[in-house]
């Protein structure tokens, strides 16, 4: 499609995997799935220190990616309704389904944040916590970048947006990720806020 990325082409177009997010964040909050919630390392360690933490669980890796794909579907129903809505959509899904781009932002958002998550291990930081000076802000940044990045690198890559698309979504993701986590972190949901 070629609709022009502005921001609020970004973010109706986006909509599906940030519910699916502030969902995943209700889930861990509210301990449900608890079934699913064992980590993906296994609680293998490399060179001493666990591979990527308790943190990153089957369960994130689900939940974020059948509720992308759920509000996927849901976005492309709401289309149907309403075909206004297609214009603000960089994501024409008469080209491609629903489940597609769930699946794609899905698996980039979640498969992103591994490599980040690996490196705290290995230097030393705990699943969960944050770290003071200039590398604490540097790895606060890097956490709200890697999935934004994740999501843009399959939207390229997997669903054939724009280089000039995919860097926008980069962009806006990545700042609307630090104010979601802001405020999941002042309303308790996350023990921290950012």
């Amino acid at each position: 499609m070629n609709v022009e990325p502005s921001f609020a082409n970004v973010m109706y177009t986006v909509l599906p995997i940030t519910l699916a997010n502030v969902f995943h964040m209700f889930v861990v909050k509210s301990n449900r799935l608890q079934s699913l919630a064992w980590p993906i390392d296994r609680g293998k360690s490399w060179r001493g220190k666990r591979i990527f933490g308790d943190h990153k669980t089957w369960r994130g890796l689900y939940v974020i990616v059948l509720t992308t794909a759920l509000f996927c579907l849901w976005q492309s129903i709401a289309e149907n309704f309403a075909p206004h809505l297609r214009e603000y959509n960089l994501i024409s899904y008469s080209a491609v389904p629903w489940w597609q781009v769930g699946a794609c932002w899905g698996l980039g958002y979640a498969l992103a944040e591994f490599p980040n998550s690996f490196a705290k291990r290995q230097i030393g930081v705990s699943a969960g916590k944050g770290r003071a000076g200039v590398i604490g802000a540097i790895l606060v940044f890097v956490d709200q970048a890697d999935s934004a990045i994740g999501v843009a690198v399959a939207s390229m890559w997997g669903l054939g947006l724009s280089a000039e698309a995919a860097l926008w979504i980069a962009i806006y993701c990545t700042v609307l990720h630090l104010v979601i986590n802001f405020l999941l972190g002042l309303s308790k949901v996350r023990k921290r806020a950012l």
